[in-house]
């Protein structure tokens, strides 16, 4: 086995989520599994963007824990901080910029998150005749456009 050779993934595919579930629970707990004296890392699949927002929560997260405030990362990318007032959940970095800004947390929030989010609380709506209907787009009629 050639010891130079670059690290590559291999992603299993199972049939039930609880035996994934499991399975992932099992290698976490064990923290370094080796094969033939080497590492392997056990981790979901996530998407290219996904990885990218919970990137950022995980250094948002660094800089809360310096802070002495406790956060976490829930699937998908959420931020959920625990706080004297209690525990908040923030689905996007967007919804928690006013909240980690008090915290004296500053977060740069990219042009499209802000987008994604003006559409998502603004209600489109169309005018036919007397009749007004609502019109939303959903996540994925959004991601059409861009």
């Amino acid at each position: 086995m050639d010891t130079a050779a670059p690290l590559r993934s291999i992603i299993v595919r199972f049939l039930d989520f609880t035996v994934k579930e499991a399975i992932l629970h099992q290698a976490w707990s064990q923290k370094q599994l080796t094969v033939q004296g080497k590492p392997i890392y056990f981790d979901h699949d996530y998407s290219p963007e996904l990885q990218k927002k919970r990137a950022q929560i995980r250094f948002i997260i660094k800089q809360l824990k310096m802070k002495g405030i406790h956060a976490k990362c829930p699937y998908p990318a959420q931020l959920r901080i625990n706080l004297e007032t209690g525990e908040k959940t923030f689905s996007t970095l967007t919804d928690a910029a006013p909240t980690l800004k008090e915290l004296g947390i500053e977060v740069c929030i990219e042009e499209r998150d802000r987008l994604e989010r003006e559409c998502r609380d603004d209600r489109w709506s169309q005018e036919r005749g007397r009749r007004r209907k609502d019109a939303s787009l959903s996540a994925s009629d959004f991601k059409a456009f861009f």
